[in-house]
């Protein structure tokens, strides 16, 4: 929506409802996406020097909490005004990263693929630049002793495949949830302090692996 104001294909001012070409909306949505992103770049000045360009492009969620930018802007498009916009603006040179969510759940290797096909199409036009991959991991530890070496060599085999592409590559909103031999998650209070430090170890000897 743009100021709340913009519902499908017509525009409301003062309860008056004016229709919208299809054709102007890309230009509409392209200004409001320059103020947003102009305003957020300015407001980061030369302090903050790395951005999460893109969030989830995996995630074809539609509903009224959402806004499909590559509806109007195109698939490679949206991503792409995105890019220029946030270089134009900014007086310093930014590290701009798309963000993903990978749950230990997921085919981690066949999404990671994904994610990495996607960004090579918005490149495509030897002019956007993406810096790297910030990924948002939930990962899982098993009490079962092959699927928890299936966990691990599958993480190792995702930041394998990301570090191939010679990007940067950032873990946030990194999380672990222990599952037992059933599959399922373990509540924090019924884990013992042992059982939680020999988690937190595992993960971070697993993260020092890679």
């Amino acid at each position: 929506e743009i100021c709340a104001c913009l519902v499908g294909s017509e525009m409301c001012i003062r309860d008056s409802i004016i229709p919208v070409p299809e054709e102007e909306k890309p230009k509409i949505f392209t200004k409001e996406l320059e103020k947003w992103i102009g305003g957020m770049i300015d407001a980061g000045g030369e302090t903050v020097k790395a951005w999460n360009i893109v969030g989830e492009p995996l995630d074809n969620t539609i509903n009224e909490n959402t806004f499909d930018w590559a509806k109007y802007l195109g698939k490679e498009g949206y991503a792409r005004t995105a890019v220029a916009l946030a270089r134009d603006t900014a007086k310093i040179d930014l590290d701009l990263f798309v963000s993903n969510t990978i749950e230990q759940s997921e085919d981690i290797v066949d999404k990671c693929g994904q994610l990495i096909e996607l960004v090579k199409s918005w490149e495509a036009d030897n002019i956007t630049k993406i810096d790297g991959y910030n990924i948002l991991l939930h990962a899982n530890y098993s009490q079962d002793a092959d699927i928890q070496k299936d966990n691990e060599t599958a993480i190792v085999n995702l930041f394998t495949k990301l570090a191939v592409t010679g990007k940067l590559i950032r873990i946030s909103d990194f999380s672990m949830t222990m599952v037992n031999k059933e599959g399922n998650a373990i509540p924090c209070s019924e884990l013992s302090l042992e059982a939680v430090s020999y988690t937190h170890l595992r993960a971070h000897e697993t993260c020092a692996d890679l």
